[in-house]
């Protein structure tokens, strides 16, 4: 289970005590305050992964058009690139990786694999279509998403 806190909005499942009730200011509010209970800013994220150690967020996800592989794993494991634009994938770990796609193809020849990625190396892709795309570095477990966007958004 995750729990990700992000803007002002707290997503979990049975989460209880995480946030104690306090205003900015870090002490209980009276009764009669109009201040909120507790608020994030737009600056504020965290990720409470199933062991209880904090995640940075920018490790899990990310807008850019860079995705690192390191020997921990991708990093970010979430990121959103634009689509017709060059994403480079660049092998920061030990060994020698590919991105193998669970749930798309990589072109039009059908093609799911990016790789293999020589330790050190870099390779680029132009991802074409607004999707979601799963892929594993070699087995059949989820590694990571790149979510492709049109690149419509205003931020």
């Amino acid at each position: 289970m995750w729990i990700v806190v992000a803007g002002s909005a707290l997503l979990s499942v049975g989460v209880v005590g995480l946030v104690s009730a306090c205003n900015s200011a870090g002490t209980a509010p009276d009764a009669a305050s109009s201040e909120p209970v507790w608020s994030l800013s737009t600056e504020d994220s965290i990720a409470l992964a199933e062991d209880d150690k904090l995640v940075s967020p920018r490790e899990q996800f990310q807008i850019g058009q860079t995705l690192r592989l390191t020997d921990a794993g991708p990093v970010p494991s979430t990121l959103v690139v634009i689509r017709n634009r060059e994403l480079t994938i660049r092998n920061e770990s030990s060994t020698t990786k590919s991105l193998r796609f669970l749930n798309a193809a990589v072109d039009e020849t059908g093609r799911r694999e990016l790789g293999p990625i020589e330790p050190g190396g870099q390779i680029s892709y132009v991802p074409q279509l607004p999707i979601s795309m799963a892929y594993s570095l070699g087995g059949d477990e989820i590694a990571g998403m790149l979510q492709v966007d049109t690149g419509d958004f205003e931020g």
